[in-house]
């Protein structure tokens, strides 16, 4: 929660602390919080082949095919538009989960067949690091732990029961690290149901790679490895099941499973809350077990001998089929590599010899540092504000960027946050279509508005000329300065000597009362010698902060 700097106080999601705790262990060894979290988002893409071939190896394959498995994820790591735009987008702890999730399974079925203690010892402490990471990931091994237990409880010793009774409990341990204060705050959150709800019908678009809504699935729509990881790993399950082999009940669970929440758990209230669509992931590197398999088996030269004239036809067809639209799919997230294009008409300079003349070239979608130009703007807004009210700024990213680096105090960000000190943010207003014209400057007073930052074709406030003046351009970004002073004081008087992360200082505060347009949380703080109220005001649900009989001097600070 901030109730300084950022957007005005936002609470901020509870459900990615191994992220949080990564970096904060790396600063206290002396290492910079910015090199902390680039090292944490390098060491999630680095483990993953590892992590992918030691699942195969505890699945019981051989070499080669742990190695294919190993291959799999990284070609789909890369090349399926969801997990591609998973990494991207910045949801990297739910990346780390994905594979983490084949782990765990890999783990429990290792450690319930052979019953050896330090691999119970090892699931715990993996199964521990899923739940602090990302809780979510908790849904997606849940149906494939559940089924081996029921296979192999009678096998298992006393000891080896509380072994597994004891990982489980770690691993529920670090889920109090956010659950409590998730259950301490539960009256803010609002329904967190925007992204990832795919429905049923998504199966066939998604299968035919045209995107139906990018709030559902991300962008853009690229699933061939998807369908192929699954469709080979279903026929290999078949022939387990057939074998009765006892790996195919838990990865069928797991698979199936999956699959069943990615498309269908959108119908319930429930299930929109946990952003179902992500299930997919886990289900593509799950399922990239058993398909490992089945493609060292099929694809092996004696085993080809046997095919018949037939069969070797239709798999030539099939690669002169795929191996194109593979090359497309590579060629999409690596633009560097399309080929030379004669450029005859200006229009050549802005489509791609990737898609169609009325398609732009594909974005790169790698991880990259801030451009120039959002440097240049920072730098900008921090000569140019000198303690003049908020910035509201119109990008989500930029806003994002300025806050996060304690720049100015920013309103703006994501619109989609699920609590109700989402009132700050001026766009929730306008598409939910609370803000009208007449309301624009009612607004701009209630959060002590002094600065605009807007971008992209001209909108809402590029043509308040009667609450706005134009200032300068940085690039893309046009800067407003409101024409009336912004005040921090809703009523009574004082000046702002500083305002962070979880602290408000005041100075020179005089009056029988000072109303502060920072937004109320219960946990706040006051020092020295001073209390805290709570103020209804109309347009900020969560309140106001009121200082009865202030000091001259205080610190308004969260305690929780």
């Amino acid at each position: 929660m901030g109730v300084g700097s950022v957007h005005a106080g936002v609470v901020e999601d509870l459900t990615s602390k191994g992220t949080e705790l990564f970096v904060i262990l790396l600063t206290y060894l002396g290492v910079h919080p910015g090199f902390g979290f680039n090292a944490w988002i390098l060491l999630i893409h680095l483990l993953l082949p590892f992590v992918g071939y030691w699942s195969g190896r505890l699945f019981e394959l051989t070499r080669v095919e742990s190695t294919i498995v190993a291959l799999l994820w990284v070609v789909a790591w890369f090349f399926d538009s969801w997990l591609h735009w998973s990494w991207f987008i910045g949801m990297i702890s739910w990346s780390a989960v994905t594979y983490l999730s084949v782990l765990i399974v890999a783990l429990s079925y290792s450690a319930l067949k052979s019953g050896r203690s330090w691999k119970f010892v090892v699931l715990g402490l993996v199964a521990a690091a899923l739940s602090i990471i990302h809780p979510f990931g908790a849904l997606s091994v849940l149906a494939p732990c559940g089924v081996l237990y029921a296979s192999y409880r009678r096998r298992l010793s006393r000891r080896n029961h509380v072994l597994l009774v004891a990982a489980i409990l770690l691993a529920a341990s670090t889920v109090l690290i956010w659950v409590f204060p998730a259950l301490r705050f539960r009256h803010y959150i609002l329904d967190a149901d925007t992204f990832l709800n795919a429905t049923a019908s998504y199966l066939v678009s998604d299968y035919f790679d045209t995107i139906r809504d990018g709030l559902n699935t991300g962008g853009p729509m690229r699933s061939m490895m998807r369908w192929l990881i699954i469709g080979f790993g279903v026929a290999m399950l078949l022939r387990w099941r057939k074998e009765r082999d006892d790996r195919a009940a838990p990865m069928a669970a797991f698979v199936g499973v999956c699959v069943f929440i990615a498309y269908f758990a959108a119908y319930t209230k429930f299930g929109r809350q946990t952003q179902p669509y992500r299930q997919i992931g886990p289900a593509t590197l799950a399922a990239a077990i058993p398909a490992a398999v089945f493609l060292v088996d099929a694809l092996r030269w004696a085993r080809l001998k046997t095919y018949s004239i037939q069969a070797k036809g239709l798999l030539a067809v099939a690669l002169i089929l795929l191996i194109p639209r593979f090359g497309r799919i590579v060629l999409f997230y690596v633009p560097d590599w399309i080929p030379h294009r004669t450029i005859r008409l200006p229009m050549d300079m802005k489509t791609s010899p990737l898609m169609n003349a009325n398609e732009p070239m594909p974005a790169v979608m790698n991880h990259s540092g801030p451009p120039k130009v959002l440097k240049d703007l920072a730098s900008t807004l921090r000569q140019m504000h000198r303690g003049r009210g908020r910035v509201l700024v119109r990008d989500w990213i930029t806003a994002e960027y300025l806050a996060a680096g304690n720049v100015v105090p920013v309103l703006g960000g994501i619109v989609e946050r699920n609590v109700p000190h989402v009132d700050a943010n001026f766009y929730r207003l306008l598409k939910d279509k609370r803000m009208t014209s007449a309301a624009v400057g009612d607004y701009f007073d209630r959060y002590a508005v002094g600065w605009v930052v807007t971008s992209g074709a001209p909108g809402f406030l590029d043509n308040r000329g009667d609450l706005l003046e134009a200032v300068t351009a940085v690039g893309p970004f046009r800067v407003y300065r409101t024409r009336k002073e912004p005040s921090y004081f809703l009523s009574g008087a004082g000046q702002i000597a500083d305002q962070r992360v979880n602290s408000v200082q005041v100075t020179g505060a005089s009056g029988p009362a000072v109303v502060l347009k920072f937004h109320w949380l219960e946990t706040l703080k006051c020092r020295p010698d001073c209390t805290l109220e709570k103020v209804d005001v109309p347009g900020a649900r969560p309140g106001f902060i009121k200082v009865p009989k202030p000091p001259p001097s205080f610190e308004i600070y969260n305690g929780y």
